[in-house]
């Protein structure tokens, strides 16, 4: 066991095999990480590079249809809270303009996320989705077009605080 009180300063490498606990760590020049990188906290980074896929795996939102999508519409949500597609079906009677559907988030954020919403069908793209209403916990999203009976429309989602 070394136990340091004060500085030390190592002119060539240091290998530590085994568990090492730091309560601080400054590295002045470049770091390479050979495994996983696990941060339990908050990172903060001044830019970024990802060489790959961005892949988020937070939990999923419930979704909530509402008045204007008519008489036994359904929603399906596949994706979580950051990035996903929803899926609503209208119902067969009473759509009306207003508001459609609402995303309730599986994790509040910590203000009022912005979204970008996609249409992902060529009926979604007649029906001039909007965001409504936005809080740390849901999203509502509301139509100024009428929605069809019985019709399909899907949207992507990518939501970010």
């Amino acid at each position: 066991s070394l136990s340091l009180t004060h500085s030390a300063t190592i002119g060539q490498d240091l290998n530590v095999m085994g568990h090492t606990t730091l309560s601080e760590l400054t590295v002045t020049g470049s770091a390479s990480i050979a495994g996983d990188l696990q941060v339990t906290g908050n990172a903060n980074v001044a830019n970024i590079t990802i060489r790959g896929h961005i892949i988020t795996a937070s939990g999923q939102p419930t979704g909530e249809v509402m008045a204007a999508a008519g008489l036994d519409a359904h929603i399906q949500i596949d994706g979580n809270d950051t990035l996903g597609t929803v899926t609503i079906t209208t119902g067969s009677a009473d759509m009306a303009l207003g508001e459609l559907l609402k995303l309730q988030f599986s994790e509040r954020y910590n203000k009022a996320p912005r979204v970008v919403f996609s249409p992902s069908n060529a009926a979604a793209t007649e029906l001039r989705l909007f965001k409504d209403q936005a809080t740390n916990e849901s999203l509502s999203f509301a139509t100024n077009s009428m929605p069809a009976a019985n019709t399909i429309y899907i949207f992507d989602y990518f939501i970010g605080e």
